[in-house]
């Protein structure tokens, strides 16, 4: 604590510096003094102090030594005890303000660092005047560009910013800022920037706070001064920056040693973003610290200790969350006063753990069938039929189909089927349409099992309305339930990556729903675009329906999580992203790009967008490129466009259909942001 080590360097060389007529050696009563300050209030300990003292020299007059003494050991009290710590600072200052003449420096010494330990504890009222006189004295006996001076004034802002009166703060600090500038103290200065870059924050003003606050950076980092670090990406965070937050911290987090408060803030962030993996990284270095620490760390040990908890049981393992949960309480019953504080939060944390056991238990296996159906008889064999490929087969199934010739088109359907091991869902359309149900529900069964399903989707799919009918749907409809069930807990992740240069952006494509990632990425066809532009990565949606089959939630706080674990999967890390979406990924690469554009540089939206596809913070799409397009070629919608074009994006409209290659050449350069 800044206060408490100034202190520690000036009062000892001060006891000799007054007018006592001889120096005493007190550090003995330090100690003593600390154990008198938890048990009697200051006058108390003051009295005590005086009896110690004139036992040790009855010759000398004790008032110096007192008043030193006392602000010693409340400067030491002070992160136990905080208001009692200050009290006995202020008690002592009233004894050294007696005790020794106005301008002299162990006076002013101990002022300024009673001062700052009002300041920094809850007491910026107290602490004005200090400062006030401070300023004054030493603008008098130093100028006004003495680094000290400044340094005064800046911290006299920062005090009227802790009183709430931001107006007036502001004013010094930038008056506080501009002598400091023209004066070339650029420590001062960037001390200045970093306080008005708080009162920015907490005025709400977080663009305007940003750019203070970079001005604030020491260049090169300095992790010995980390608050400018940490502002920035709490400033970030707020404008729901993530990526840009972590950013902030990253010199912090390659340090040595990182700071406490930046991997506390890390993890946090990392959290946000589903990076579970990294958020218990970074709480399990901060856990072993505060282990390392001496003195007493109960207390300091609970929020590592939940967050670790928090982290793993988000990551699927309970038994982990439940080790660190267990150990958490351990510590607090062991410590009397800490169990009332974290029992609500154990409590909270203890059944959504319950609950995911429960869930995962209940979904850990996939349904039997409901129904003993006999595997329906293969068709005919058709030489004219064997000889199409999997396009011409589909093409005339659907025809048939068309034309209401279901028999027909079933019969194609299952040649189709064997063919490309794909079509069993409309397979059993076409057969429940041409009346054969117990093979309509074989076949839907096995495009459950075999390829996945969409429950909504069945519901609502006009081919299957004779099996909706039939007296045996409401048990299959439930086992179909139960199979969603399954596959969005225990279900697959998929990704296809093509390498490229290693310091260009990875272009993602996203699929539609139901589409898997090869299907969107041909080796054959863009592996040219890989080498020249940058790597290719194509992701699976967010939740699985079934072994090769895959929707996106349509909500950034889900999609975009499961998006960034891809990415460090597919070993891409924090490189940035353009985004490719196709069908119904549209929306979800416009919300994602509006959504943290310092990840993510750009998007191609190949498909329908619906309105408020772009969410508010579509503001913040400036200096990103972006090419719209919607299925069919079609002219993206007005209501994107303007509402992009109005936040600054550059927008470029290409009639590209769902090709995503035709699209990204059409914005114009050979390798885009």
């Amino acid at each position: 604590m800044r206060a408490a080590s100034l202190i520690l360097l000036l009062a000892w060389g001060a006891c000799a510096a007054g007018p006592t007529p001889r120096r005493l050696a007190l550090s003995d009563l330090v100690p003593w003094g600390l154990e008198l300050a938890s048990e009697r209030d200051p006058a108390g300990v003051e009295d005590a102090l005086r009896a110690r003292v004139l036992a040790r020299a009855p010759e000398v007059d004790p008032g110096p030594s007192v008043a030193l003494l006392l602000v010693q050991v409340g400067a030491r009290r002070l992160q136990a005890d905080p208001p009692g710590g200050l009290a006995l600072m202020e008690r002592g200052l009233a004894g050294v303000v007696q005790a020794f003449p106005p301008a002299d420096p162990v006076r002013l010494r101990t002022a300024r660092a009673v001062a700052d330990a009002l300041r920094l504890n809850g007491r910026p009222n107290a602490a004005e005047p200090l400062y006030e006189h401070l300023l004054a004295h030493h603008r008098e006996a130093h100028g006004g560009s003495d680094p000290r001076t400044l340094l005064l004034w800046v911290d006299l802002g920062d005090t009227q910013r802790r009183q709430k009166a931001f107006d007036v703060a502001e004013a010094t600090l930038a008056a506080a800022r501009a002598a400091a500038h023209t004066a070339g103290v650029v420590g001062v200065e960037r001390a200045a920037d970093l306080g008005l870059g708080r009162l920015y924050a907490e005025t709400a003003q977080l663009e305007k706070a940003e750019a203070t606050l970079r001005r604030a950076l020491p260049q090169p980092p300095d992790v010995a001064q980390p608050a400018a670090h940490l502002e920035l990406a709490d400033v970030l965070r707020a404008q729901g920056r993530l990526t840009a937050a972590l950013a902030a911290l990253a010199p912090l987090l390659a340090a040595p040693e990182p700071p406490l408060p930046a991997l506390r803030l890390a993890s946090e962030l990392a959290f946000a973003q589903g990076r579970y993996d990294r958020s218990q990284a970074w709480l399990s270095v901060g856990l072993a610290r505060v282990e390392a620490a001496d003195g007493p760390k109960a207390a300091a040990l609970m929020p590592w200790l939940h967050g670790l908890a928090n982290a793993a049981g988000a990551a699927g393992r309970h038994a982990e969350a439940e080790g660190f949960v267990t150990r958490a309480r351990g510590v607090a019953y062991a410590h009397e006063g800490l169990l009332p504080e974290w029992t609500p939060q154990f409590m909270a944390l203890n059944q959504r753990l319950d609950q995911a056991r429960a869930l995962a238990r209940r979904a850990a296996l996939p349904p039997a069938r409901p129904l003993a159906l006999p595997k329906p008889l293969p068709p005919p064999p058709n030489r004219k039929l064997a000889r199409l490929d999997e396009a011409a087969l589909r093409a005339r199934a659907l025809d048939q189909a068309t034309r209401g010739d279901f028999k027909a088109a079933a019969r194609v359907g299952q040649r189709l089927v064997a063919q490309s091991d794909r079509g069993r869902q409309l397979l059993a359309g076409w057969l429940a349409q041409a009346g054969e149900l117990d093979a309509a529900l074989w076949w839907l069964m096995e495009a459950v099992e075999r390829e996945g399903a969409d429950p909504a989707e069945i519901a609502r799919e006009p081919d299957l309305q004779p099996l909706r009918q039939d007296p045996r749907w409401y048990g299959v409809s439930q086992w179909i339930d139960a199979h969603g069930l399954h596959w969005t807990v225990h279900g697959p992740t998929a990704r296809v990556a093509l390498p490229g240069p290693a310091d260009a952006p990875v272009t993602v494509l996203l699929p539609d729903d139901g589409e898997a990632p090869a299907a969107v990425l041909d080796e054959a066809r863009h592996g040219g675009w890989a080498r020249t532009h940058g790597p290719l990565l194509a992701v699976s949606g967010t939740w699985a329906q079934g072994p090769a089959r895959w929707r996106w939630a349509g909500r950034p706080e889900a999609d975009g999580p499961h998006l960034l674990r891809q990415l460090d999967a597919a070993g891409f890390g924090d490189r940035p992203v353009r985004l490719v979406g196709l069908g119904a990924a549209a929306a979800v690469a416009a919300q994602l790009a509006a959504g943290d554009p310092d990840r993510f540089v750009g998007a191609v939206t190949l498909g329908r967008l619906p309105d408020g596809a772009v969410p508010a913070l579509a503001h913040r799409a400036r200096d990103q490129r972006w090419v719209v397009a919607c299925e069919a070629g079609a002219r993206p919608t007005a209501p994107l466009v303007e509402t992009l074009q109005a936040a600054g994006a550059r927008i470029r409209c290409a009639p590209a259909g769902r090709d995503w290659l035709a699209a990204l050449k059409a914005r114009g350069d050979r390798n885009p942001r």
